[in-house]
């Protein structure tokens, strides 16, 4: 009997293990079956077909579609073993889904997700900037919607710099190209996003059902513009957008003002500006007008009930003055009349003794020399 090496069973299936990495990555195409989500980390599902059937297992940030049982799928994956239980399996990098019937499942399983959990509401969708001076657009260099995005950009709005993020928009990467695109635009400081690509099958149009694009671009901070093939066309990055367009040069269009609209405002603007100010500095005349006459109005009224108090003022002194005259005429006449020389023209005398009136008989003595004044003179006496 020949000689064999001898393992432990860790050892063979730690050298089968090896042997089989050295396939490589393969491509399994078959039916998912048993899918179920372990500790919100892990899927696993076997993949089967009518004789056959193997376990996979992925991160589940790698499913880049809603799977489920039943679906017909391709998985890139690294065959290898369980270090434990030595079982077989297929450590899945890449999903992809094939045929109608498993995309419009992962479809509509994707969309009722997104939708419960409010990516496609109407309330948290922005608005277009109006003149927006920095567009971003995200899409293959060689597509032509790509072109044709271009040049409807600088027939529309010139004003504006064009930003291009070049991505796949199908097949392997392109998921990840656009995640990346749609979170390096963040940094170019533009002020909206245009997503968008041709027309294509439902294979064709995976990345923009993809879950990772429709999360980045509700986590985008500046508004996505999503132009996604024809018109009948519609993915579930078109439900997240900000604003779907029907074809990506209706995206271009939707993104942007019309240049010629603009300046035609703006001379329309300009016309009605001129119109408003002439109406306001003609009201503005009027009413100075109307002022410049009430207030001559107002001066003359006042002027005239100046004088009119002037001729009051000057009444009422002379008036004043003249009843003062009259009381000044009366007092004169009684002092005349009451004064001593008045009574000496009436026959009277007056008698003095060293200049004081002598009033009383008794009050002067012999001896004394007397000072009679009369009318006419006066008589120097002594008394005896």
């Amino acid at each position: 009997m020949p000689d064999h090496p001898i393992f432990s069973v860790s050892e063979f299936i730690q050298v089968t293990k090896q042997h089989l990495t050295l396939l490589g990555s393969v491509v399994v195409e078959g039916e998912i079956t048993g899918y179920r989500v372990s500790k919100e980390r892990l899927v696993y599902f076997e993949l089967k077909d009518a004789k056959s059937r193997v376990l996979c297992f992925m991160l589940v940030g790698d499913a880049e579609a809603e799977l489920s049982d039943g679906m017909s799928v391709r998985v890139t994956a690294i065959p290898s073993l369980f270090q434990g239980s030595g079982g077989f399996h297929l450590r899945v990098q890449q999903v992809e889904l094939v045929g109608q019937g498993a995309l419009q499942q992962a479809l509509r399983l994707l969309q009722a997700k997104l939708d419960a959990e409010g990516l496609f509401a109407e309330g948290r969708k922005r608005s277009l900037p109006q003149y927006p001076k920095r567009i971003g657009i995200i899409t293959s260099v060689d597509a032509a919607a790509y072109t044709d995005v271009l040049r409807i950009l600088r027939t529309r709005w010139p004003l504006a710099t064009v930003v291009h993020f070049p991505v796949g928009v199908q097949g392997a990467g392109a998921v990840s190209s656009i995640v990346g695109a749609l979170q390096h635009c963040h940094a170019s400081n533009v002020d909206v996003v245009i997503l968008t690509r041709g027309g294509g099958s439902l294979e064709d149009l995976q990345a923009f059902n993809s879950e990772k694009v429709a999360r980045a671009i509700f986590s985008c901070r500046v508004p996505v513009v999503c132009g996604v093939g024809h018109e009948r066309d519609w993915t579930i990055a078109d439900l997240v957008a900000d604003v779907r367009a029907s074809t990506p040069t209706n995206a271009a269009e939707r993104a942007t003002p019309l240049a010629t609209q603009v300046f035609a405002d703006v001379q329309t603007m300009e016309r009605q500006m001129e119109d408003g100010w002439r109406m306001v500095l003609g009201d503005l005349h009027d009413r100075l007008h109307h002022l410049t006459r009430d207030l001559s109005d107002v001066v003359q009224g006042t002027v005239q009930r100046i004088r009119l108090l002037q001729q009051t003022c000057v009444q009422a002194f002379s008036s004043g003055v003249e009843r003062m005259h009259t009381r000044l005429a009366y007092a004169t006449k009684l002092v005349q009349t009451l004064s001593p020389a008045a009574t000496l023209d009436r026959g009277y005398s007056l008698t003095t003794i060293d200049g004081k009136v002598v009033t009383n008989a008794d009050s002067v003595k012999p001896g004394q020399r007397l000072h009679t004044r009369v009318k006419r003179g006066s008589i120097h006496s002594t008394v005896t």
